[in-house]
């Protein structure tokens, strides 16, 4: 049952190419029609793609059939089905805090981290989770299992999760085992040179343990360098990072988003997943209709090719200036974009401009939530490439909302208030109105 396009569907979602894997998926459960033992794959690959998106309720549903399945079958030899179903379902218990959910994690965490039927991988699957219900010290045994190293594929356990492990061990002070999971990483990254991802995830643990943040700017540059990694990622995708992110933490965030993080922001608030939310100058949601010239103007080196919504796209200097840096000198413009200017996704920017001519889209958001935390939305004077009018009309669509919105303007400043000369008004503010929220 193994064949090429079950392996592709895996390294697709992985990749957080979820459209992708799920014409995969879709064609496997066709063709496997009523073989239980084929479908049940199929239906842990849609789980792990669901649960990749951000789908809990269908991520759920998908890992409960496959246990269903299993109860009506048995195991045979596709017992590692189940390890991965109870898996998913303890990572959406910790991401919704479901008590109920959360007990039963606890008890599968501790089967899975117990069990003797000797694969490493399903030991993996409950250390991990132990890890991430317990959030305090981490034990040599735990550290044994989780030591970065072999991925299986089927695993839901990435390279990247040793980064969080490293920023679990700090919180919970343990330099050294940080250290030595760092060094690990690098090994790993120096071995395997062309693997995806884990240059990255070995710098981005380093500059976590080195509190260095040069070294955070050579993850950038590794971004640079392979920007078809970031390629073809939507909303969704992007979406989906952050939830895990926030999923693993012992409380809701306050969330801070720029640009499409905006937006971003503004969907983990009305998802229930964040304590508050500043939006700043944020991309265009469902429902804002203004779209200034300068606007579509600062979109055309990305909308202008249909082909660059499956690809990563990196501004020219020249189109830096006009996006972000025209309300500086051309100077400073030049220093953050050679600083900061990495490639992005295009498929984002397809997504929000076509956003009001579908039905569902994922640039939508619930703006008319009452029972989420307070939200921020900030705009820029001289924005080109999220005009003020569309950063007051996005505040605007939360009138019929009872919860907490404001809304600010910098009238003189662009789209690079976040990271020029000027970042510490907007801090300064931003920390101000937490304050007024009793945040």
């Amino acid at each position: 049952m193994w064949r090429p396009e079950t392996w592709k569907s895996l390294l697709l979602i992985s990749e957080l190419r979820l459209e992708e894997a799920h014409a995969i998926i879709e064609a496997g459960t066709r063709e496997a029609e009523n073989i239980s033992r084929n479908i049940r794959v199929w239906s842990m690959l849609r789980c792990r793609a669901r649960l990749a998106a951000g789908q809990l309720a269908d991520a759920r549903a998908e890992a409960e059939a496959i246990l269903d399945m299993s109860d009506e079958m048995g195991d045979g030899s596709f017992g590692y089905l189940n390890h991965i179903a109870s898996y998913v379902l303890g990572d959406i218990a910790l991401r919704t805090g479901d008590p109920v959910a959360l007990q039963t994690a606890r008890r599968d965490a501790a089967g899975l981290y117990g069990t003797g039927s000797g694969c490493a991988t399903t030991e993996r699957l409950g250390a991990w989770l132990t890890v991430r219900l317990d959030r305090g010290h981490i034990g040599p045994d735990l550290l044994d299992v989780l030591a970065p190293g072999y991925v299986h594929a089927c695993s839901p356990i990435g390279h990247c999760d040793a980064v969080e492990l490293v920023r679990l061990l700090l919180a919970a002070g343990q330099r050294p085992d940080a250290a030595s999971v760092t060094a690990r990483l690098e090994n790993g990254a120096d071995a395997n040179p062309s693997f995806p991802g884990l240059r990255a995830a070995a710098l981005h643990a380093r500059a976590l343990l080195d509190n260095d943040p040069e070294r955070a700017l050579a993850a950038l540059d590794q971004t640079r360098k392979n920007a078809a990694a970031v390629a073809n990622k939507g909303i969704d995708d992007i979406t989906s990072g952050y939830l895990d992110v926030v999923s693993r933490l012992p409380a809701k965030p306050i969330v801070i988003g720029h640009s499409f993080g905006g937006l971003v922001a503004q969907k983990l608030l009305s998802g229930g997943m964040a304590a508050a939310a500043i939006a700043i100058d944020p991309g265009q949601i469902k429902g804002v209709k203004p779209l200034p010239f300068a606007q579509i103007r600062s979109g055309l080196p990305v909308l202008s090719r249909p082909g660059n919504k499956k690809r990563a796209v990196a501004l020219t200097r020249r189109q830096f200036r006009y996006g972000f840096g025209n309300a500086l000198t051309e100077r400073e413009s030049g220093e953050l974009f050679d600083k900061w200017a990495i490639p992005g996704p295009g498929k984002p920017l397809f997504e929000a401009s076509a956003a009001n001519f579908k039905k569902s889209s994922p640039a939508a958001v619930d703006t008319r939530k009452q029972d989420r935390g307070p939200l921020l939305i900030v705009g820029g004077g001289e924005d080109h490439t999220v005009r003020e009018v569309v950063a007051r009309a996005a505040y605007k669509r939360y009138s019929g909302s009872g919860a907490v919105t404001s809304y600010h303007a910098f009238p003189d400043r662009g789209h690079s208030l976040v990271l020029d000369h000027g970042w510490r008004e907007v801090a300064d503010f931003t920390l101000s109105w937490l304050a007024s929220q009793d945040l």
